[in-house]
């Protein structure tokens, strides 16, 4: 085995466009192979969920996916807690638009479970008030922090 450090696509995540920098690559050189080391996910999983919720474009059918996963719900149990169907959150997340007060709930659910308080009800009307549907890269780099090493969003 090699290894070497490379900005990594995260497609596993189900997102498109989730670039993780400086990731450990290590290659087989027998089978030609190549994994990627990727330390503390749930901390990554965690930061990628908030920078989604945050954002300002409308959550994508593959960004409501993933928050729900995140939330580590089934789409029954989703569904549930939305009052809705199962039928309708299938919609969802295979492209029907899903409506913006189910979105802001969504976006409240992921952010409300950090702890500083950093997302005020105002901004989630801003939030919620632009249209657009402008989904692009999202960087996540590993930085030292009092020698751990945590994520934080460069571009998104």
């Amino acid at each position: 085995m090699t290894s070497s450090r490379a900005t990594y696509a995260y497609d596993e995540s189900g997102l498109q466009g989730v670039f993780l920098e400086d990731i450990e690559i290590r290659r087989c050189r027998a089978c030609k192979t190549s994994e990627a080391v990727i330390p503390r996910m749930e901390e990554l999983h965690r930061v990628m969920a908030h920078t989604i919720a945050g954002k300002r474009p409308r959550l994508s059918p593959e960004e409501i996916r993933f928050l729900r996963t995140h939330l580590g719900w089934t789409q029954r149990a989703f569904a549930t807690r939305f009052g809705v169907s199962v039928e309708r959150v299938s919609r969802w997340e295979n492209g029907h638009p899903i409506s913006r007060t189910a979105e802001r709930l969504l976006r409240v659910l992921i952010l409300t479970r950090r702890s500083n308080g950093a997302f005020s009800a105002e901004m989630l009307t801003k939030l919620a008030a632009d249209p657009s549907r402008r989904n692009g890269r999202m960087n996540i780099k590993r930085v030292p922090v009092n020698r751990i090493a945590k994520w934080r969003v460069e571009r998104a």
